[in-house]
Order: C-alpha cells, then sequence, then structure tokens
C-alpha cells in the first residue's frame, strides 16, 4: 500500500507532500506549470485512492506564493476528493497560507473554499 507521495518542487510547479499514514497533505511553491492536468494527474489520483478510517483528521495545507487559475480546478479536485471522507466522519482541516498583502492568493482560497462548500483557516504569513 503505497502511504506516501512526494513531487519535489520545481520553478513552476509546487512541492507535493502526502502522507497517509500522518493523514497529512502539503502543497507548496508556485504552481503555474505548462500542463496543469498532467502535473496534478497522479497526485489527484493518489488521493481518489486514499482511504482513512473512520473518525479521522485529515491535515491539509497549501501555501503557495503564485499560483494560476487552472492549477484551481486542480486543487479544487484535491479538496474535493477529500471532502467525501466526512461523509464517514473524517475531520477536514485545510489551512490555506498567503503572503501579507497578497489579496490574490487570499481571495483564490477563498474561491476553492467557496466552491467546495468546505471552511478553510486562512494564515497570513508575514
Amino acid at each position: 500500500k503505497m502511504s506516501k507521495f512526494h513531487i519535489g518542487s520545481g520553478n513552476r510547479t509546487p512541492k507535493i507532500d502526502f502522507d497517509s499514514d500522518l493523514n497529512y497533505f502539503l502543497i507548496e511553491g508556485r504552481s503555474l506549470p505548462e500542463n496543469t492536468q498532467q502535473f496534478y494527474e497522479s497526485a489527484i489520483s493518489w488521493i481518489k485512492n486514499y482511504k482513512p478510517k473512520a473518525g479521522t483528521t485529515i491535515l491539509l495545507e497549501m501555501k503557495f506564493t503564485y499560483i494560476n487559475s487552472s492549477s484551481l480546478i486542480a486543487l479544487l479536485s484535491i479538496v474535493l476528493n477529500l471532502k467525501k471522507h466526512t461523509n464517514r466522519n473524517c475531520a477536514l482541516n485545510i489551512k490555506w497560507f498567503y503572503e501579507e498583502d497578497d489579496e490574490d492568493l487570499l481571495l483564490a482560497g477563498e474561491d476553492i473554499s467557496n466552491v467546495a462548500e468546505v471552511e478553510f483557516e486562512y494564515l497570513e504569513i508575514l
């Protein structure tokens, strides 16, 4: 069973670290891949196969310095695939980090939160 998923960060792509043993998911860095769907495909399919025990607390942290609009669709898919576990009494905690005064990044998080109907915790990086 694959308990970990990792993609190192690139110039245009974020670091992705998923750990199903810890129920911890991190996406961090810049997200403006040449082909967004292709870049996020393996991460999304890994998340689709993630099966936490009922009652688990799942933590997703997203820490972007820049994100393009096509990445938002991929992130929405990740959030929605984690959200489905709330039907099994899992708690989903999502932390959205954004740099001080970066309104665009804050709004991007709010957009995903609103569309997915999942509450985010917004944390300003000073």
